[in-house]
């Protein structure tokens, strides 16, 4: 039978009726909440949708489709097997913590993964965190409690990452629909794949991961592996998919021109206005070494102030400026059509007749038309970037 309530509201009942129950009445309930759970989900029909309004913007805790629906049976199956495992738990083992802690933590994963918005995928993404921890305390040794509270940190900033990245995408498309974003939302984009990338424990961001599993309890290390990089998997499909070329885009090395500006937040703020506004009409991307005074904060606001309203590429890629050798800026580089990638000391480079450099404080047009004249096998697509500059 079709219904419109959200699956994580069984889980989160459930966890409250595993505090106040014992004995063969709360096994019986862990292996129930599953069941019931996965005919809720069941029940759901692709294409309904509950939405709230709150503050003018539409929530919607309850958003089904395929995708959704997917990783819905899959956390359904998990958290089955999950509770059959646990059901050994006793007193002794803090039972009513650990059993109550992963329903709220399951029904979070299910949360999570129906939520329609980037707000309330906000909320149940801290939600994951704080519910989790508890599986690694429960352990209750001086190691759990030193791994769990490291692990709350990490998640929090995680989920910190994910609701700045939400507001400032707001504030540039006036929505906080969780569908698709891609890295081509700029400064946005960014801080949301990195809010994604930890807790899917991406390289070099992973860290949180084998110094707390190890710690937590073995049912808490079962459930723990079942949901946290789980939902951040579901995240990166439903908000980041096929970015793969347009990582490698971003990074001057795919099909088709490309033009890249390399500045400062250091320089002349009339001269950096005149190149993110020339970028902008160009559809180039602005490059920046390094967070300002080496703060997020700081670098968000003033890149935020230059582009106002402009759909403008940003990005913060130290390792572009070795890339192309860039020693100066502003420089500019046009990167020919069909360019690869080849190995090099800085990871993957340019092929160094793939691409063309010009340095100095001139304009966007400036640089292109002296490009044009330098090396005419570069014209055509120092052509492109010149009409829409023109209009």
């Amino acid at each position: 039978m079709p219904t419109e309530l959200p699956p994580f509201l069984v889980f989160f009942a459930g966890a409250l009726a595993v505090a106040l129950t014992r004995g063969h009445v709360r096994r019986a309930i862990l292996m129930l909440i599953p069941v019931v759970a996965g005919i809720q989900v069941m029940g759901l029909e692709e294409g309904t949708r509950v939405t709230l309004q709150v503050l003018g913007y539409e929530l919607v805790p309850l958003r089904v489709d395929k995708l959704s629906l997917l990783f819905g049976y899959v956390f359904t199956l998990a958290a089955f097997l999950g509770n059959l495992y646990a059901l050994h738990l006793g007193k002794e083992d803090g039972a009513g913590v650990q059993h109550s802690s992963a329903m709220l933590y399951a029904g979070s994963a299910f949360g999570a993964v129906f939520a329609g918005d980037l707000i309330t995928l906000f909320v149940f993404w801290e939600l994951l965190a704080v519910s989790s921890v508890f599986l690694v305390w429960a352990r209750r040794t001086d190691r759990s409690y030193h791994a769990g509270f490291r692990y709350l940190v990490i998640h929090v900033l995680s989920g910190v990452l994910l609701l700045s990245g939400a507001l400032m995408l707001a504030y540039d498309r006036g929505s906080i629909a969780f569908d698709h974003i891609g890295i081509e939302a700029g400064p946005a984009g960014w801080l949301i794949l990195a809010g994604l990338g930890i807790k899917a424990a991406f390289p070099l961001l992973h860290g949180w991961l084998i110094d707390a599993y190890p710690e937590g309890t073995p049912t808490g290390t079962v459930f723990l592996s079942a949901f946290t990089t789980k939902v951040a998997v579901y995240a990166l499909a439903r908000g980041f998919a096929g970015q793969s070329d347009a990582m490698t885009r971003a990074q001057g090395l795919a099909t088709g021109p490309r033009l890249f500006i390399f500045v400062s937040l250091t320089m002349p703020r009339a001269t950096l206005q005149r190149l993110v506004d020339q970028a902008a009409r160009a559809k180039a991307a602005i490059v920046i070494r390094g967070f300002a005074n080496g703060s997020l904060r700081t670098t968000v606001t003033q890149v935020q102030g230059l582009i106002g309203k402009q759909q403008v590429a940003i990005q913060i890629d130290p390792l572009a400026f070795d890339r192309f050798a860039i020693t100066q800026v502003p420089s500019f580089v046009l990167v020919r059509d069909g360019t690869r990638p080849i190995a090099c000391a800085s990871g993957s480079c340019a092929p160094a007749d793939s691409f063309l450099r010009s340095t100095g404080d001139v304009s966007l047009d400036y640089a292109l038309e002296h490009m044009q004249r330098s090396a005419p096998g570069f014209s055509p697509a120092a052509d492109i970037f010149l009409k829409r500059i023109r209009g």
